[in-house]
């Protein structure tokens, strides 16, 4: 076994395996069913224009909980959030399962985005348990673990779409419940904190006041790029991924011919190229600086979208779902190192809230005007993102700064 192999298998003993291990059961569940969820909003009544519709309310609702979100990572500590946030999450698979309607719908996605004030605890705890040297690559690896169920699930739930139905989303909801509890019970047993030194437990209120002030505060604590990085993600970087990402299932099927099976195996063949490129890239990220990788990301996202608003085959919608991952893969390892490596320890949970909160906005306009327009035109609607991709990369290249490392100890 090679140093660097046996130092990245050292690192999964700890709370980044606890992660990979409870991630890769969360993600049987949703490899069942997240490709499908925009069919769901349709199979229960909703139009076009209500896909976007429920994206952007389930933002926005989300809005509401990230700065408390982060800022009670960095008081009460990872652990205690993560665990209480997992428990309740996991609870609305069961309600996924039984809406009538999409309004209702609507509405357990609201909660669920509510409920998901522990986001920043998540990715905070990861990065605590990584050596900055290795950060990067760690951060690549972790995400292309937990991809591992996506091998082979995502067939099986649009085989389910395919042939059941609405009723086949459901048992895949279903499914994903039963995989939540045993992943809320390995982070409640094995997960340990991380946070150095947690201050005074406050009431809720006191608690909900400091956090807006106090997270707000920390932006003038962090170097201008970070802020500048997130103002350009409200604007250009999330709205670009909205379409592809929310109407490529609806577009695939009624405008492509595409079947659930084929998305589902196609999703499949995406996660797998994702995990490869994963893999390659944990060994040079680190060695390079992050905006080269952020822009090559954004560039590939492009591709992508103009691939599958001009595919003309299956093999080009394969190829479309392909590129899209791995550009994602590098882009989100890159940024969230980036994001690291200028920002200290006490302050990470605060500025991860600001990021999740900068990507919200964004997808929540995005998701309402973009939405719009696709249901107009569903081609404006890529070929608009596919622009907005380009503009993103252009931008980043230039405020992203390179990052003198320190030497390891």
């Amino acid at each position: 076994m090679s140093v660097a192999l046996k130092t990245y298998v050292n690192i999964l003993k700890g709370n980044v395996g606890v992660m990979v291990l409870s991630w890769i059961l969360f993600g049987i569940g949703s490899g069942l069913v997240y490709p499908y969820f925009s069919l769901y909003v349709k199979f229960l009544g909703g139009t076009d224009f209500d896909i976007g519709l429920v994206s952007s309310i389930g933002s926005l609702a989300g809005l509401l909980v990230m700065i408390p979100g982060g800022y009670l990572t960095d008081v009460y500590g990872r652990r205690r959030v993560i665990v209480w946030g997992t428990w309740m999450i996991v609870m609305l698979d069961f309600l996924y399962a039984i809406v009538t309607d999409w309004r209702f719908l609507l509405l357990v996605y609201m909660l669920d985005s509510i409920l998901h004030f522990y986001t920043p605890a998540l990715m905070t705890i990861i990065a605590d348990s990584l050596p900055e040297y290795l950060r990067a690559g760690g951060l690549a690896l972790t995400e292309v673990l937990t991809e591992l169920p996506w091998f082979i699930v995502p067939p099986i739930g649009g085989v389910l779409v395919d042939k059941y139905g609405v009723l086949g989303l459901r048992i895949g909801y279903l499914v994903a419940g039963i995989c939540g509890v045993l992943a809320a019970i390995l982070r409640m047993k094995l997960l340990k904190e991380t946070l150095r030194e947690t201050k005074k437990e406050q009431k809720l209120f006191e608690v909900l006041a400091v956090s807006f002030r106090e997270t707000f505060s920390a932006v003038k604590k962090v170097p201008m790029q970070i802020a500048l990085i997130l103002i350009e993600s409200i604007l250009v970087s999330s709205p670009s991924i909205v379409v592809f990402h929310v109407y490529g299932v609806v577009y695939a099927k009624e405008y492509l011919g595409i079947s659930m099976g084929e998305w589902g195996l196609y999703s499949s063949f995406s996660s797998m190229a994702s995990t490869v490129a994963g893999v390659l890239l944990a060994k040079v990220l680190d060695k390079a600086e992050r905006r080269f990788f952020i822009a090559v990301g954004a560039c590939l996202a492009a591709v992508s979208y103009f691939s599958l608003c001009y595919a003309l085959s299956a093999i080009v919608v394969c190829f479309s779902l392909i590129v899209f991952r791995v550009a994602g893969t590098m882009y989100i390892s890159s940024w969230s190192a980036y994001l690291i490596d200028l920002v200290e320890e006490e302050l990470r949970g605060r500025i991860y809230a600001l990021a999740q909160i900068s990507s919200s906005l964004g997808y929540t306009w995005a998701s309402i005007v973009l939405g719009y327009l696709y249901s107009l035109n569903p081609r404006d609607s890529l070929n608009l993102s596919a622009v907005l991709a380009l503009v993103d990369a252009v931008i980043l290249f230039i405020v992203v700064k390179p990052v003198v490392k320190k030497p390891n100890n």
